[in-house]
């Protein structure tokens, strides 16, 4: 069968510096953005074109325009949220509202059915221990996109990603009292360590100190080790339900997996999506399960981690007035 879905990354750069993200780690060590290529439109349409012409990607299907890096940053990222909407694809975008876009034509954003704000907390502290922006920006830049968004075709689901960490677990109530304001979901989740690497050392008892007493003062552990324990023995990581592609058109192993890991230096790139039939794209992934990457990713439970915790929603705050 096609593929219903596909996460691409049509920016190669992110301005983050998340400690808990691959390309924020990256940021962190050069002590600035890493800067990187950005898909063109045209290498964009043309992509698409071709994927749904031979059938392996089917003509409504849900394009998700991020992965590792900030799809804002692209200046290519409003006309190709244009063409999405002219097309028959369905379209979402994770930002972390650190720039705004704006759009003009009434239909530019009719094909978009997401937009997530992604928020490591509800205060300039906390965005100085994580993203390493200005949170009045990022509130400015949020507003001023939700309306200019919605004048212009966007009528999906728009919420906020509210990453909780011990330090920010005050700023819970506030951040949910700004998202109703503006008529936004409000989704409170558990951070997690988003690269595979620190996944899998920590599931294996292998973090170095320095970062596991990072780990013990910033994210909330006491429910991964229990919750790990449930992974059913038959669980199929949903990496293999769809694709994920890079900035410059390649296939990748997964959309937790990237190019600065250790563990899947070898495997992270299964080829270039352009140049491979369904058959050999559906090969290549089955063949990779038998990687050491997913190897290792199984043993530690790390494909659980990800596809389970990353999406837990902070069930425990239920009986706290927030």
């Amino acid at each position: 069968r096609s593929y219903t879905r596909m996460a691409i990354d049509i920016s190669g750069s992110c301005n983050g510096m998340c400690p808990y993200c691959s390309t924020g780690r990256l940021n962190r060590r050069q002590g600035s953005p890493v800067p990187g290529r950005h898909m063109t439109l045209h290498e964009f349409t043309s992509l698409l074109d071709d994927l749904t012409r031979r059938k392996i990607l089917e003509p409504c299907s849900i394009i998700d325009l991020y992965n590792w890096h900030e799809p804002l940053m692209s200046p290519h990222f409003v006309a190709i949220a244009q063409y999405l909407s002219r097309s028959d694809f369905e379209y979402t975008v994770s930002t972390n509202a650190s720039l705004a876009r704006a759009f003009h034509e009434a239909d530019d954003l009719r094909g978009l059915t997401a937009l997530i704000f992604s928020m490591p907390g509800f205060s300039q502290d906390s965005y100085d221990r994580v993203h390493g922006l200005s949170f009045p920006s990022v509130l400015d830049n949020i507003k001023s996109m939700l309306s200019n968004f919605r004048m212009h075709g966007f009528k999906g689901e728009a919420k906020i990603a509210f990453h909780v960490y011990q330090f920010n677990i005050g700023e819970i109530k506030p951040a949910k009292a700004f998202a109703e304001t503006l008529d936004l979901g409000f989704y409170p989740f558990f951070a997690i360590p988003a690269e595979l690497d620190t996944c899998i050392d920590y599931n294996l008892g292998r973090l170095p100190a320095s970062m596991l007493d990072a780990f013990s003062r910033d994210l909330m552990l006491f429910y991964i080790k229990d919750l790990l324990r449930q992974r059913p023995a038959d669980y199929v990581c949903n990496q293999s339900r769809f694709l994920a592609v890079d900035e410059f058109g390649m296939l990748l192993l997964g959309c937790c997996a990237d190019s600065h890991s250790r563990y899947a230096a070898e495997t992270y790139v299964l080829g270039d999506i352009r140049k491979m039939s369904l058959d050999e794209i559906k090969l290549s992934k089955e063949r990779a399960k038998s990687s050491e990457t997913c190897r290792l990713c199984q043993e530690s439970r790390s494909d659980y981690l990800g596809g389970i915790c990353g999406k837990k929603l902070v069930d425990e705050l239920g009986g706290i007035d927030i």
